[in-house]
């Protein structure tokens, strides 16, 4: 009966997010069309309010528990800018964050749907690329799995020039971690957008530049 079923639904709802495994244990075994589309709301909608508990207990300083904040917190030190730079990512580029520490596969998928995620916002054509697209780009290059390759250099490249040079650089809490990630990239860069890198280097008058 219709009015039961929302009246269940509901109850179910308002259980939170303790009901969500055995939701989904459920909705594994469940063969009712009608049942399974009712619970896969369900749990999006308990999946999505637990996410958003757990980024407003992070952002008050509360424990980690958001996925990957260790591999992140590796490149930058605990602070409230940088929690809140991480739930940006975290937002913006979800996939990303969750390949860090994974396989090559994992990465490269990740970079892969990072750069799609741009094109269809109309970062680079229409769009300046923000400071959270930059560190989406940046991140996987730190990664022992990462896999360098020409065709993400030159769109890493590519972006930095549209960035104005000094707005992340003089940044006091991101600015040496960034420059140092930007370092290391130049310095694995592919060598086939090497000439293209050199002159970003000597834009932004990082000492690497010499080195390349």
């Amino acid at each position: 009966q219709f009015a039961r079923r929302e009246t269940a639904s509901e109850q179910l709802y308002q259980m939170g997010r303790e009901a969500l495994p055995t939701l989904q244990l459920v909705l594994r075994r469940s063969e009712d069309e009608e049942q399974r589309h009712r619970l896969v709301r369900i749990i999006d909608l308990l999946a999505e309010q637990d996410l958003e508990s757990r980024i407003q207990s992070f952002l008050k300083g509360g424990p980690a528990e958001l996925e990957n904040w260790a591999e992140f917190e590796d490149w930058v030190s605990d602070s409230r800018p940088t929690r809140e730079l991480f739930v940006e990512l975290y937002r913006t580029h979800p996939y990303l964050v969750k390949s860090l520490g994974g396989t090559p596969q994992q990465l490269a998928l990740a970079i892969t749907k990072t750069q799609r995620n741009m094109v269809e916002r109309g970062v680079g054509r229409s769009e300046t690329p923000e400071r959270v697209d930059l560190v989406a780009l940046l991140l996987p290059t730190a990664q022992p799995n990462f896999r360098a390759n020409s065709q993400h250099d030159s769109i890493i490249a590519f972006m930095l020039q549209l960035y104005p040079t000094g707005e992340l650089s003089d940044d006091q809490v991101i600015g040496e971690p960034f420059l140092r990630l930007v370092d290391q990239w130049m310095t694995t860069s592919d060598r086939a957008v090497r000439e293209q890198v050199v002159r970003l280097a000597l834009q932004w008058k990082m000492d690497v530049a010499l080195d390349l």
